[in-house]
């Protein structure tokens, strides 16, 4: 017994000593190499992107433009386990996985990255990135590459530490999105038959069948809304107009949706001949309830703010020119005073133990992230802090620091 708890108080002082360095990286190593470099650590998290959106991610990564992403150092992310992920210390004490290193891109850099997106414009100022729905003329309506710009948008808040939170909105006062696009007509839903869908089309065969277990078949606004839940940042929806099919279920796995008095929200799905997309069938019960979340889908009409209020779906209602406003309030309600990487955690284990089988699996979950928390720098300078009557400066940050715990944290295949 003794033993054991001489082991646990030198790996206990290992693990403040090296969470305490800080290392420099070095982006000597050439393009190509830092290319593969990333593909394999899936910095590029989506292999089915638009080529237009690869190339210029790639592009934007040789202009250091993007984090480089590097080959993690064993030790410095392991926490107090020695090695990479899947080893645990003699102790058994907690289980992390090795977290790459990355290099984060100014503020001025990573704005100027992201004005070549052509379906959203995103500002970051006062630590929020705010990130509108733009195509104005169509209502915002959702496509392809508005899909594949929003998970590139969430990966470079993930990554960049002076984000502490996300508000997502629309451009123009009629809607925040309008649905899926609905211009092929007949065709829109029918994705192994559109011409512009060559991501969907990849799920056929040769021989016409669908494997509808390739990454092809997959729906788009499922990908995002999986890309919002692993967030690392809380995310707040300034719901400012119409808000229906993808419109509405993309706002799902928003921590906290807020609404213009003249939003409105439809499920619409089975009037367009449809079911529920977007994973919506595991969020809306749990947001609403089974009875006003299958209210809502079976009729699929078109209801306002005050009954989405009402039915739990957004938290507050507020007059157009105040939207906004409310909801930068919120955002800097929610971080101003919180270590950014508890804030990270409390959000994954919040979500994620909303599937959870029984209450034990959360008291685990809880007791890896209170051990690892407690012993890390943000919880000496938050107790330090409160004591002397002076405000935090917590040094840990979401993209070096942030522990992972295996199997609940852990994203399953889709295949």
């Amino acid at each position: 017994m003794g033993l054991a708890f001489a082991m646990i108080g030198i790996l206990a002082q290992n693990n403040d000593a090296h969470l305490g360095q800080r290392r420099e990286i070095q982006r000597a190593e050439p393009f190509a190499a830092r290319r593969e470099n990333a593909l394999a650590r899936g910095f590029f998290r989506d292999q089915k992107l638009p080529q237009r959106l690869h190339a210029r991610r790639f592009k934007l990564a040789r202009k250091g433009r993007l984090p480089a992403v590097v080959k993690p150092d064993p030790v410095r992310h392991a926490g107090v386990v020695k090695g990479y992920a899947g080893q645990v210390n003699p102790a058994g004490l907690l289980q992390r996985r090795a977290i790459p290193v990355m290099k984060i891109a100014t503020v001025e850099k990573e704005e100027d990255a992201m004005a070549d997106y052509q379906t959203i414009k995103v500002d970051i100022s006062e630590g929020i990135m705010t990130l509108t729905l733009h195509r104005p003329d169509k209502m915002n309506a959702f496509t392809a590459d508005m899909m594949a710009e929003l998970i590139d948008a969430f990966d470079m808040a993930d990554a960049n530490d002076a984000v502490r939170a996300v508000i997502v909105t629309g451009s123009g006062e009629k809607a925040f999105c309008a649905g899926a696009d609905l211009s092929a007509g007949g065709a829109t839903f029918d994705y192994a038959k559109r011409g512009d869908r060559s991501d969907n089309a990849s799920a056929v065969k040769d021989d016409g069948s669908v494997d509808l277990s390739h990454e092809g078949a997959r729906d788009g606004g499922g990908r995002v809304t999986l890309r919002i839940f692993n967030c690392k940042k809380p995310v707040i929806g300034a719901i400012n107009g119409a808000a229906v099919g993808i419109g509405v279920t993309m706002q799902l796995p928003m921590d906290i949706r807020i609404a213009s008095t003249t939003a409105r929200f439809g499920f619409v799905f089975a009037r367009r001949g449809i079911v529920p997309e977007a994973a919506s069938s595991w969020f809306l019960p749990r947001l609403v309830g089974i009875s006003q979340a299958l209210e809502w889908c079976y009729s699929g009409r078109v209801f306002g703010a005050e009954e989405a209020l009402k039915g739990g779906l957004v938290r507050s209602i507020h007059e157009p020119q105040d939207l906004l406003p409310a909801a930068r309030a919120l955002a800097k309600e929610l971080t101003a005073d919180s270590a950014p990487v508890s804030v990270a955690l409390t959000r994954q284990m919040m979500w994620r133990m909303l599937g959870a089988a029984h209450p034990m699996e959360a008291h685990k979950l809880d007791s890896r992230a209170i051990w690892a928390r407690g012993a890390a720098g943000d919880a000496k300078e938050g107790v330090t802090s409160f004591l002397e009557k002076r405000p935090a400066a917590y040094p840990d940050k979401v993209s070096t620091d942030m522990p992972h715990f295996s199997p609940w944290m852990d994203e399953p295949s889709y295949g």
